[in-house]
């Protein structure tokens, strides 16, 4: 029961606010609200953020995992009658405003009694509704970036946050727009387990990736695919697929088509061409120094759309 309730307290978003709040943490305006009717409050305390909707996120969620408001309709008596007891499920929660996200990223770290240690990046391929789809491994020159950005934090989170904690952690945050200017919200969530960018990091460095690092370089991902319909030999067509489309494919999760069902998610590590990245390395005019982020969370959302929706019997449409 006491090791329950210490990985409740590590995973609260409430708890996580409030101390980001005390530390001068919070890139983003944040409000706990622990009932439906203090949503009002937002109405006059957000007045002047110029944001349209809000965002919730209960207490205990998983990352990607919201509820999504019209700023207006909370203002809105026939709202509040009808909605507030449908939505009473989302609280206590944390409120905060909609913001255009560029792109989202994933710190991964070992904690050891308040002593943390960096082990790389991974950027987040998110929706436009912030769903999480999958991920990939940041350059060197990334990786470097998110260190120093969020050192103070992590140094500060492992002492006084969860100080007796020992294990994997991945620290989540993304940069914004805001009136036209980018900005960063260091820390949006943290993870005390294994996340799907610590497994795809220890897959990175498994013998077989090693022997094959020149050719794949940093651009190793792993993508999550909710496939729909009956794919006969499901591993040999999709990675013959990717092969016709420049990119690498390589299935991680076994092939449930051959046991007769015809739907499921499944897991699979990808990269596409290093020319690619050097292409669009200049392009991209955000906080990270490498660039082509933008470019190829792109790219990943668009080969995610062509293996869910398009039609396994008609040629494929080309990514480029």
């Amino acid at each position: 029961m006491e090791k329950a309730s210490f990985s409740k307290r590590l995973n609260s978003k409430i708890l996580l606010t409030r101390w980001k709040s005390e530390q001068g943490f919070q890139d983003i305006p944040s409000k706990i609200l622990e009932k439906p009717y203090d949503l009002s409050d937002l109405i006059f305390e957000w007045s002047e953020l110029q944001t349209d909707k809000i965002v919730l996120k209960p207490e205990f969620s998983f990352s990607g995992r919201h509820k999504i408001l019209k700023f207006i309709s909370i203002a809105s008596e026939q709202w509040e009658n009808s909605n507030l007891q449908k939505e009473s499920s989302w609280f206590p929660c944390v409120a905060q405003p909609w913001v255009q996200r560029i792109y989202d990223f994933s710190c991964l770290y070992d904690f050891a009694i308040g002593v943390p240690t960096f082990l790389g990046s991974t950027i987040q391929i998110c929706d436009e509704k912030g769903s999480y789809n999958g991920a990939y491994i940041t350059s060197t020159k990334e990786s470097e970036f998110f260190f120093f950005l969020l050192e103070p934090i992590v140094k500060k989170l492992s002492e006084s946050f969860s100080p007796e904690y020992q294990g994997p952690v991945s620290i989540d945050g993304f940069e914004f727009n805001s009136q036209n200017i980018k900005k960063i919200q260091r820390i949006s969530e943290t993870n005390y387990r294994w996340s799907m960018g610590r497994i795809l990091f220890e897959l990175s460095k498994s013998v077989f990736f090693q022997q094959k690092r020149n050719t794949f370089g940093d651009n190793l991902s792993i993508l999550t695919l909710p496939l729909k319909q009956t794919i006969p030999n499901y591993s040999e067509w999709i990675y013959d697929w990717g092969q016709s489309q420049e990119i690498e494919i390589f299935p991680l999760t076994p092939d449930r088509f051959a046991s007769g069902k015809s739907y499921g998610t499944s897991w699979v590590l990808l990269r596409f061409l290093k020319i690619q990245r050097k292409r669009y390395n200049t392009e991209s005019k955000s906080f990270i120094p490498n660039g082509g982020n933008e470019f190829f969370t792109e790219m990943y959302l668009r080969l995610f759309q062509t293996l869910t929706v398009c039609p396994i019997n008609h040629p494929q449409p080309t990514l480029g």
